[in-house]
């Protein structure tokens, strides 16, 4: 989880390095945490909690987002995400199993992966086998540079792929593309539009994260490896659905 460096120094609180740096969906380079002594969700409070740091920008007082909750946290919780009534509910993941689904007599469920926290679905883009991360601290949906090229035509002269106007040259998206179809179990989202994360980013992942790499998580089509799958589901897709995790 991670907390913004403008709010940190609002509430005068001291990053100290954290031995070692993640690198975030944006592309920034995290490698200081501070140590928070509360922290609570609603009426859910925790004590001794640390706190990534993310590099300053602007003021805390004209940026509302303080921060991200991640998984590091929420992963203790079953969540039910109602967008439609703006709602988070953390429940106990004790309880009666296929006992969840309180809104809807007719559901689907989706297997995932547990990729240090984060929740990797199986999924199809345009009929071509992917792996996907759902990500809620992204707004936008993303593709990876490299799968884009590779299996789906992706170039600038591609009449499907749009510049973003105003995007610097070292941007992590400065691209989109539209595509025909997602399916993400048995949701389908049709004529979906992805951002194209730059290579830039990628292989400055791959270098950090190279002594890491487990060769069994090695795959041509998902990527040099399963830590940082190509497609990322962000919020722009994620909050049409009411799931229930």
């Amino acid at each position: 989880s991670i907390l913004s460096g403008k709010v940190a120094a609002a509430l005068d609180l001291h990053p100290e390095s954290a031995g070692e740096h993640l690198i975030s969906a944006s592309g920034q380079v995290l490698d200081s945490f501070v140590h928070i002594d509360k922290f609570g969700i609603g009426p859910i409070v925790a004590s001794d909690v640390n706190l990534m740091v993310e590099p300053k920008s602007g003021s805390a007082d004209t940026d509302p987002i303080g921060g991200t909750i991640a998984p590091d946290i929420l992963k203790t919780f079953d969540l039910d995400f109602d967008f439609g009534r703006h709602t988070l509910t953390l429940y106990s993941p004790k309880h009666c199993k296929g006992k969840v689904v309180y809104w809807s007599l007719t559901y689907g469920s989706i297997p995932f992966l547990d990729n240090g926290g984060h929740i990797v679905v199986p999924a199809e883009l345009d009929g071509t086998r992917i792996y996907a991360i759902i990500d809620t601290g992204s707004s936008d949906s993303l593709l990876g540079e490299d799968m884009a090229r590779r299996f789906f035509d992706f170039s600038k002269d591609n009449p499907n792929a749009i510049a973003i106007h105003g995007a610097p040259q070292d941007a992590v998206v400065r691209y989109r593309q539209h595509f025909k179809k997602l399916v993400i179990g048995p949701v389908t989202v049709t004529n979906p539009v992805l951002g194209v994360r730059s290579d830039k980013m990628e292989k400055s992942y791959d270098r950090e994260a190279q002594n890491d790499v487990d060769p069994a998580a090695t795959d041509l089509l998902y990527g040099a490896q399963m830590n940082l799958p190509p497609v990322l589901i962000g919020m722009d897709i994620f909050r049409n659905l009411h799931p229930y995790v």
